[in-house]
């Protein structure tokens, strides 16, 4: 069975939004565990084996130099797909999804069509 790591950054301490990705995964025939804290999430990609990684990231209030290179670091280490879903969709945003090496984003609000495009071509891109 494919299994993915979804890590939530979520600021208002509810998961909902992840909850909800991992519904639609989960009934699409995916094993997901889901996790609402970047460094425990990055600790669990290492030491744990998943086919994809999907980051559910708030660009707004997330500047933390050490953290973004932490992310940048596992996933040149880990050399797993990745995905990465933002409701920022400034020119920074996406700048920073590209330089984290992230190899697929989405931005929000998406369809459930779309979230299982994307999903489907991270495995593609293998």
């Amino acid at each position: 069975m494919t299994t993915i790591l979804i890590i939530e950054d979520n600021y208002s301490s509810s998961l909902e939004f992840g909850t909800n990705i991992a519904k639609i995964l989960d009934v699409d025939g995916f094993n997901i565990t889901l996790i609402s804290n970047i460094a425990v999430g990055l600790d669990l990609a290492v030491n744990l084996k998943f086919d994809l990684i999907i980051f559910e990231l708030n660009f707004y209030s997330l500047h933390r130099e050490d953290l973004l290179k932490r992310i940048k670091s596992s996933l040149h280490n880990l050399q797993k797909p990745s995905l990465l879903i933002t409701a920022n969709y400034e020119f920074e945003a996406i700048s920073l999804i590209k330089e984290l090496g992230i190899t697929n984003y989405l931005i929000a609000p998406f369809t459930k069509h779309d979230l299982l495009a994307v999903v489907t071509d991270c495995f593609l891109t293998i």
